[in-house]
């Protein structure tokens, strides 16, 4: 009897460990929609790429953002609708056994025109391709 709830117990650890990956969200190729709130209505789009995922940081588009469990904050640098990047705050989630990442929250693009600053802010969902 025991050897039976050690072997079920060894079966649950491996698959367990199999589905714990440490690169969460994982490295890939991701889709981002961003919806402004200011000013209103305005829909970008934008092609996304995670080339590293640890404990503390991720890299979107070549720049180093946070990361404290499903946290994520920092700036994108690079990315095609903004000449000045966006500072973004949100959360990764996947459904359980799922290679399909999600990341959603807000940001703000800060810009100059014209000498004077302006900001625009809205909510954002990164998706897994």
């Amino acid at each position: 009897m025991k050897t039976h709830i050690l072997f079920v117990c060894s079966i649950c650890l491996i698959f367990f460990g199999i589905g714990c990956s440490k690169e969460k969200p994982s490295i890939g190729n991701y889709y981002g929609i961003f919806t402004y709130s200011t000013p209103q209505g305005v829909i970008k789009t934008a092609e996304i790429v995670i080339t590293e995922s640890s404990k503390n940081k991720i890299i979107i588009n070549g720049s180093e953002l946070t990361k404290d469990g499903k946290k994520i904050e920092g700036k994108i640098e690079n990315i095609s609708f903004s000449q000045f990047g966006i500072d973004l705050n949100g959360e990764w989630s996947h459904k359980l056994f799922s290679k399909n990442y999600l990341i959603k929250g807000t940001f703000t693009e800060t810009y100059y025109q014209g000498g004077n600053q302006y900001q625009n802010e809205g909510t954002f969902e990164i998706k897994s391709n």
